[in-house]
């Protein structure tokens, strides 16, 4: 699921003359990572990973950010998916509700898309190894399981796939290697409703 807040229409043809369009793109393009990621400009992916040749742009952005999370420490990239409709739900609230408090966010109403993701890779399996992974499967901090995802990534791991830590009967994949990825398919619309301190509703909205 990622954020719905991208406008359909960029931000650049809202600005200037139409003449100016051309340059105010080539300005955005400038900066933006996942764009230089498809020229070859940066890329944070391992020598031995890829892009499969028409990947959608949305697994390309998912490989072109950093960020902290649970087996990712801000070095390289990691995408996340889940098993089902509400693992995926429930990852998402807790997500949405520590960035909001984080924030002091006001009561307000926020919306994801969801994405249908086919995979097929070699990936370490800890599925149900809670008590032999006590530190790694910590809800309250990422510190053992950043130590491993560093570790398996080194490796050259494929990526990881682990119970669900806000949903235990769901499973989750972190995904290191984007040529796992062999699909990707856009679905519906999701709103998250804060109230100020917590996620309290989760709606779909629509397929699109």
């Amino acid at each position: 699921m990622v954020s719905a807040r991208i406008p359909g229409i960029p931000l650049y043809e809202r600005l200037g003359d139409a003449t100016d369009q051309n340059n105010l793109i080539e300005l955005e393009r400038l900066t933006n990572p996942r764009v230089q990621a498809e020229k070859g400009l940066r890329s944070f992916l391992r020598k031995e990973d890829f892009f499969l040749k028409g990947v959608s742009s949305y697994v390309r952005a998912g490989f072109s950010y950093l960020a902290e999370s649970r087996f990712g420490y801000g070095a390289f990239p990691v995408l996340y998916t889940a098993s089902d409709e509400q693992t995926a739900l429930a990852e998402k609230k807790f997500h949405w509700a520590k960035r909001l408090r984080d924030h002091h966010t006001p009561p307000t109403a926020v919306q994801d898309v969801a994405l249908l993701l086919s995979l097929s890779g070699d990936f370490h399996d800890l599925r149900g190894l809670q008590k032999s992974f006590r530190a790694v499967y910590r809800p309250d901090t990422y510190q053992s399981s950043q130590a491993l995802g560093r570790e398996l990534w080194k490796a050259g791991s494929q990526g990881i796939a682990y119970t669900s830590v806000r949903r235990p009967d769901g499973e989750c994949l972190a995904v290191f290697s984007p040529q796992t990825i062999t699909a990707c398919a856009r679905d519906a619309i999701y709103e998250f409703h804060w109230d100020g301190q917590n996620v309290i509703d989760a709606f779909r909205l629509d397929r699109r």
